[in-house]
């Protein structure tokens, strides 16, 4: 609710084109690397497979200009009664599956088995210097409640249309946050 309610007051603001969260934001993201096994392949025993991993909202490649490849992107209806979910970026598709559709196709990260519904553009993770490895990114709606606290997404990213000065909208941003829940940190 509280997600729902930020998302949609944010979205409903003049000038805001689009909003999401996310448990890290590129460029800017530490830790998060996790061991990625891939089901129907055998293991290579020399290699070992990892990706960076984070939570988002829907909108969320939308919401910063990552180009959705192929697939979908995670919808508001993949909760945790559904089936688990992942977008991976092109670059970790293009390792696993190289010359293959990889929707439909199966993942083990996070300690849960995963469905690829979608592959979106590469972003840098940690930074202009070198490449970014390859990145899942999943359901906000199904974080482990073991993980809670390490992978809730709390970063908030809005795009406007035109670019609008972050003066005129940060005070009407903290006023939502702060009525969707007076103990979320701004």
């Amino acid at each position: 609710r509280y997600y729902d309610r930020v998302l949609g007051e944010v979205r409903a603001l003049p000038g805001v084109r689009d909003a999401a969260f996310a448990s890290g934001l590129p460029m800017a993201m530490r830790g998060g690397i996790w061991a990625v096994t891939i089901l129907g392949q055998e293991p290579d025993p020399d290699a070992r497979s990892s990706a960076s991993l984070r939570f988002v909202t829907p909108r969320f490649f939308a919401t910063l200009g990552i180009p959705m490849k192929r697939g979908r992107d995670i919808e508001p209806s993949d909760s945790r009664s559904q089936p688990r979910v992942a977008v991976v970026s092109q670059s970790f598709a293009d390792q696993h599956w190289p010359d293959q559709d990889p929707i439909g196709k199966g993942i083990n990260i996070a300690l849960e088995d995963r469905i690829v519904v979608g592959v979106v553009g590469d972003v840098r993770v940690r930074g202009l210097e070198g490449p970014s490895e390859p990145q899942v990114y999943l359901s906000y709606q199904q974080v482990r409640d073991s993980s809670i606290i390490a992978y809730t997404p709390k970063d908030l990213v809005v795009r406007t249309e035109p670019p609008l000065e972050s003066g005129a909208l940060l005070p009407r941003i903290r006023d939502i946050v702060r009525s969707a829940d007076s103990e979320q940190p701004i």
